[in-house]
């Protein structure tokens, strides 16, 4: 139901909230069918615009499968996207830390590596 904290994502189940945007969620989730902590990004489907849906809608899954074929040690890992009858969403790899954001208040800057691939 609309307003209700969701517990569950398709075969996830949520733990928490980790930040909110206009048009979805990232949430903190549990795999239990493989026992594994993820982060599920989600796209609500009612909040879009009628004629911009299958465009977003298309860019997302678009990213999913992108980022699915990514193997860096960089970039998360990319585990399941899927869609329920109001969302889309991305389950990917959850990485413990600070918020971006922080690091940026704090003027923090990030070690320059080359790579020779």
């Amino acid at each position: 139901m609309a307003g209700e904290p969701r517990t569950k994502l398709g075969k996830y189940d949520i733990v928490g909230i980790l930040g909110k945007g206009a048009v979805g969620a990232v949430y903190d989730a549990y795999d239990s069918v493989i026992g594994r902590r993820v982060a599920v990004e989600t796209v609500a489907k009612d909040s879009l615009q009628t004629e911009q849906a299958s465009e977003t809608l298309g860019r997302f899954r678009r990213e999913a499968q992108v980022a699915r074929r990514l193997d860096h040690p960089g970039v998360v890992a990319v585990y399941d996207c899927g869609e329920t009858d109001d969302v889309a969403f991305i389950a990917m790899e959850y990485i413990k830390g600070k918020k971006l954001q922080r690091y940026f208040e704090e003027s923090e800057r990030f070690e320059k590596k080359i790579s020779s691939v």
